[in-house]
This record gives C-alpha cells, structure tokens and sequence, in this order.
C-alpha cells in the first residue's frame, strides 16, 4: 500500500530553497511516506528536483494553485478539495492553523482525511507586534484569522495524542 501525505507549506519552497533552509527528510523524516505532495498557494514556485532531499526516498509532487487568500479562497478550495481526493492521502499537515490550515482542515474533514497542524510562531505575539508597530491594517487581517481560521483549524484538526494510525507501521513521532 502506497502511503501518502499532503502538505500544505507556510510559504512557496522556492522561498525555503533561496534562504538554503532545504533539509533533508524535513517532510519524511523516517521515509514513513511513499509519496509527499505539496499543496502550495503561491504565484511562484520551484521545480521538484532542485527540493526532493525533502520527501526523502518518497516521490515529491509540487501542485502549485497560485496565490489564494481570503478574497479568492473559495475559486480554489473546490479545485483544492478534488486535487486531493485525487491523491487520496492517509494523512494532511499543514504547517499553520490560518488559510493554510483552515483549508486543509476544512477539505479534510469533508474527506474524512486526519489533519494534523504544526505550529510554528506565537500567532498572539505576531498579531500584538502588529498593533505595537502602528500596521492596524494587517493587525485586524490577523485578529480575524484568530477568531475565525485559527480558531476553526485547531478545533478540528486532531492532537498528536489522539492519532489514529490504521496500519501497522506506526508514525514516527518526530513527524508531529
């Protein structure tokens, strides 16, 4: 059985790949995975070769759809919602609980796909920092995703003691 996992990444890897921040396995960390597909949102990306240490020995699929944001999410999520359907993965992680997370929450719920949501900053600190700094604009944008998409992700998505691994491999916990 081939075991698969969607990720949808904070930022586009070939930002990851221009900072020198690729690290071997960083998706795959025990090879667990046979196949690891990014679901990236952004107007630019990288060609799968030049990222593959990531996946480790598994396959490394980039399906790239484009800068999506709060006033264009919903011309994607259906087009998102059948991408996935496609790959029918056993597990999706989202690298943060806003339009990242509460997209693949939401697509994995109605999927019946396991979610998991890694967390990766004080989205509290960021959002005060914004205030401090007198940028009131991007202030509310992230007190809206607080209340709204964060606040949705974390909820549904499951707690790494709550998996629930159907084969008998089980997940490396430094995946979580």
């Amino acid at each position: 059985m081939v075991k698969k996992l969607v990720v949808f990444p904070n930022d586009a890897l070939l930002d990851y790949y221009n900072k020198g921040e690729i690290k071997e396995r960083y998706f795959n960390p025990e090879n667990w995975f046979d196949e690891i597909h990014i679901i990236s949102l952004f107007d630019n990306e990288i060609e799968e070769q030049k990222v593959q240490k990531l996946a480790g020995n598994a396959k490394l699929i980039i399906h790239n759809f484009r800068k999506v944001n709060l006033t264009n999410y919903k011309s994607y999520e259906r087009k998102i919602m059948i991408k996935i359907s496609e790959i029918n993965p056993d597990i999706i992680r989202s690298f943060n609980p806003r339009i990242q997370g509460w997209l693949a929450t939401k697509i994995g719920n109605k999927l019946n796909v396991p979610v998991i949501i890694s967390l990766h900053t004080n989205y509290l600190q960021q959002t005060n920092l914004e205030k401090k700094q007198g940028n009131y604009f991007k202030f509310l944008k992230l007190k809206y995703l607080a209340k709204k998409l964060e606040k949705f992700s974390l909820n549904n998505s499951i707690k790494p003691s709550m998996k629930n691994i159907s084969s008998q491999d089980e997940m490396p916990m430094d995946f979580f």
